[in-house]
């Protein structure tokens, strides 16, 4: 099992890559910084998409 999420970007978008549980950690870990950096209001907009068929690898 991977055990780091890969971040690459994507039109309007930031790209995670990883297992679901090292993909939803990381971005607990995001919106937890920004709560704890002083934001007064934080929202988070996750789209996920599993076993998408327009993924290739990059091999």
């Amino acid at each position: 099992m991977k055990t780091y999420v890969t971040v690459s970007s994507a039109p309007l978008a930031t790209r995670l890559e990883g297992e679901g549980i090292q993909v939803f950690n990381s971005l607990e870990k995001a919106f937890n910084a920004t709560v704890e950096g002083g934001s007064s209001h934080s929202v988070m907009t996750v789209s996920i998409s599993a076993n998408s068929p327009s993924h290739t690898d990059k091999a």
